[in-house]
């Protein structure tokens, strides 16, 4: 595994602009990487509250979601690993699926572990590979690859998650803590086929869940961030 990975080394402005051009990249299919503008001022909001909030929850048990350490200090800055872009990602995407801010919190810091394993797992098994949009082309290949992967193989990675609210009939179980995690076994599925055939099982007992797509994210928006020039602290430069 490329400890790298999870080695604090991106400035706050490149994790930003990093994502943003992730996600509109890939919202708009084929639109390229370069051809993106500067984060809007709602995805900067999205972005400071989820830090902010962060913060504000977990300080007292000294253990944060997106960040290791605050960098408190003078002349200190926050940085963040790949890993932290892509818990970021993950926690903007459970935002633009309807999840509030205090619920996409509370997801990934109960699964951030489990998370940190498959970044890592992703990330070092060289045959898991997600198109990515760079700035040459609107489709390219992860530097290492080998060029003569079988093109219909399934290199997906999902998360499931069943939303669990605590409606009377859980409040009145006794054997059930309401401080319990409310959202029920997030679990992990290596390809399609695992997801579906999980989906068949449980479909009719578990009818409503939650589904994310991994890989992609793993693998490109921390290499589109990579690219991204560090800034000063400071507002962005208009373009």
């Amino acid at each position: 595994m490329n400890k790298n990975i999870f080695k604090q080394q991106h400035k706050r402005n490149q994790i930003e602009e990093g994502l943003y051009k992730y996600f509109m990249a890939r919202e708009e299919f084929g639109s390229k990487v370069n051809t993106v503008g500067n984060p809007s001022d709602k995805f900067l909001s999205h972005f400071k509250r989820l830090l902010n909030l962060d913060r504000k929850e977990h300080r007292e048990k000294g253990k944060y979601i997106f960040f290791e350490d605050e960098g408190q200090g003078a002349g200190k800055e926050t940085k963040f690993s790949d890993f932290h872009v892509f818990l970021m990602g993950l926690a903007l995407d459970f935002i633009h699926m309807g999840f509030v801010q205090k619920e996409v919190l509370f997801v990934l810091f109960h699964t951030k572990n489990t998370l940190k394993q498959v970044f890592g797992e992703i990330n070092g098994n060289k045959n898991r590979i997600a198109p990515f949009w760079n700035n040459d082309q609107t489709i390219g290949e992860i530097d290492g690859i080998p060029k003569d992967l079988n093109s219909n193989a399934d290199f997906t990675v999902y998360l499931t998650i069943r939303r669990f609210e605590y409606y009377d009939w859980v409040i009145s179980n006794k054997t059930v803590n309401k401080d319990d995690i409310k959202f029920v076994n997030p679990t992990i599925f290596w390809g399609v086929k695992e997801l579906s055939k999980e989906l068949q099982q449980s479909g009719n007992l578990m009818p409503s869940f939650s589904i994310f797509e991994l890989a992609n994210l793993a693998l490109v928006a921390p290499k589109i961030t990579q690219e991204i020039e560090p800034q000063k602290r400071g507002r962005y430069a208009s373009r």
